[in-house]
């Protein structure tokens, strides 16, 4: 037994370092949301005893006309404000009974399991990790996802800065006009996305990320079926196919508790969404653990780290 345990334990750490990604990394063929963070370098390692990022919410106040020797504005500018969200915790076991590890004690059959068990517990930490990125972390030890960042009300706390205090901080928000899920054609939802995205709009920035219940991406995508366009560069990176929204792709997010929440869509700049990983535990593989009262051996894998928006003012939500 303790020979086959050896090498069903070998077997996995070699699996994952041949694979060389982690399940954050996995989820991007099917999260948008976090290829485009991973994309532009928002994927981070970070230490520390808790996630903390500079805010600029308050202009800077010193900016003086001045000729000759009128005085300047020299007095102390406090401008930055601190962001901070918590670390969360994940474990995930790769398990295996003693009878079914002497089953397969052939080389041939030993790789297939561990392939097998190995994939599973990765789709399963990847759709798991992916439903929390679109929800409200209600749940202990949750990922805060966009529920946290972005509210029907766009005010209230998030990341421990209060949109009370500082008006930049609010999100962007807008109700269903009645008729929209009512309008065969789309007009009206199209009307209320044009309204949001004027929102969302600062300087040169703009949304380049729209996520969709599915009731109100079926609306969408029925109502510009003649002119669709789709974005092929998108599906040839992640194997999902896209419609766009002026510059944004537009996707559904089958795996997001929309449900319990009512219909929802986030218009995101995905510039300002980060996703932060501990540098040592991003879905480390521990040392196997056998139960003194079971035959069979425990492979845990441990993961830490959280999601933070750091711009609440450019993302927007369309909500009923």
């Amino acid at each position: 037994m303790a020979d086959i345990a050896e090498v069903f334990d070998e077997l996995t750490a070699t699996t994952q370092r041949h694979r060389n990604r982690t399940v954050t990394d996995n989820i991007t063929a099917h999260n948008l949301l976090l290829r485009k963070m991973k994309d532009r370098g928002n994927i981070q390692v970070y230490g520390g005893s808790d996630i903390v990022e500079p805010l600029g919410l308050v202009e800077n106040s010193t900016i003086t006309n001045i000729a000759g020797f009128q005085t300047a504005a020299t007095n102390y500018d406090n401008n930055v404000t601190a962001c901070r969200v918590p670390w969360v915790s994940k474990w995930m076991s790769v398990t295996c009974p003693g009878d079914l590890l002497r089953k397969n004690q052939g080389p041939d059959a030993i790789v297939k399991l561990v392939e097998s068990k190995t994939d599973i517990a990765e789709s399963s930490a990847s759709n798991y990790m992916n439903t929390e990125m679109y929800g409200d972390a209600s749940v202990d030890q949750a990922i805060f996802g966009t529920q946290v960042w972005l509210t029907t009300a766009g005010t209230g706390i998030a990341g421990g800065v209060d949109a009370g205090t500082y008006s930049n901080w609010a999100n962007q928000q807008l109700q269903f006009s009645g008729t929209a899920f009512s309008d065969a054609t789309g007009l009206t939802l199209r009307s209320d996305l044009n309204k949001l995205w004027i929102k969302c709009v600062f300087d040169m920035e703009v949304p380049d990320l729209i996520v969709m219940t599915q009731d109100a991406y079926n609306i969408y995508e029925a109502s510009i079926q003649q002119q669709m366009r789709y974005m092929d560069k998108m599906k040839a990176e992640t194997g999902v196919e896209t419609v766009m929204y002026k510059s944004a792709p537009v996707w559904f997010d089958a795996t997001a508790n929309f449900a319990s929440n009512g219909q929802k869509i986030y218009m995101l700049n995905t510039k300002h969404w980060y996703m932060f990983e501990h540098p040592q535990a991003r879905w480390k593989k521990e040392e196997k653990r056998k139960p003194v009262n079971a035959d069979g051996i425990v492979i845990p894998f441990i993961w830490m780290g959280n999601m933070m928006c750091k711009s609440r003012r450019t993302q927007g939500l369309l909500h009923s």
